[in-house]
């Protein structure tokens, strides 16, 4: 097992909290967890058991808003792993089109990550990291401030993978420029397909 993927054993724990919380009367706790835990299956490659649990957890969100579309995420990036990336494309932009219009930093950061990795399975490198480095220029970097493990893991992946394909130039020049541009750029970057 890759030793990163064993780094996710926290978020594993906080799967287990929040599920607690909703034993206990919080609220969506099980539905946070189910969302968290149906990623995590996806990142072993156990799709159906992923969309299973992100699906059954949406179900069970009700009304909690950033639940929702936190969870709308998660079925993005599951699309990616399963070949749809016409429905990956659709659901990101529509959670990256809320975040953008409710000013949800952390929302956006998610959603910026999941285009991200469409744009990578695309083969869109330079897209892939301006997106990722534009998450990073929202907060205090990408992979620490969004909290969900899989995305954590697979945008340190696509940017490794990217630094390699693009060379150090391209790839800082792509950073720099996702960290430049501001939320209705990337809304419009992440509309349009195009190659490197």
């Amino acid at each position: 097992m890759d030793a990163r993927r064993l780094g996710v054993s926290g978020d594993v724990r906080v799967s287990g909290t929040i599920r607690a919380e909703g034993r206990h009367g919080l609220p969506h706790g099980s539905a946070r967890a189910l969302v968290v835990l149906g990623s995590l299956d996806r990142l072993d490659g156990d799709l159906v058991t992923a969309r299973s649990r992100i699906e059954q957890g949406l179900a069970q969100m009700g009304d909690f808003i950033p639940g929702v579309w936190a969870g709308r995420a998660s079925l993005s990036a599951l699309a990616v792993s399963e070949g749809e990336l016409d429905e990956a494309e659709r659901i990101g932009l529509e959670v990256l089109r809320f975040a953008r219009v409710h000013a949800d930093g952390s929302l956006t950061q998610i959603a910026l990550c999941c285009c991200a990795l469409l744009a990578d399975a695309r083969e869109e490198h330079r897209r892939a990291v301006t997106l990722i480095g534009a998450a990073a220029g929202l907060g205090e970097g990408a992979i620490l401030t969004v909290h969900m493990p899989d995305l954590r893991i697979e945008c340190e992946d696509i940017l490794a993978r990217s630094l390699k394909l693009l060379g150090e130039s391209a790839y800082e020049g792509a950073w720099s420029e996702g960290q430049a541009m501001t939320i209705d750029e990337l809304v419009a970057l992440a509309s349009t397909r195009g190659s490197d």
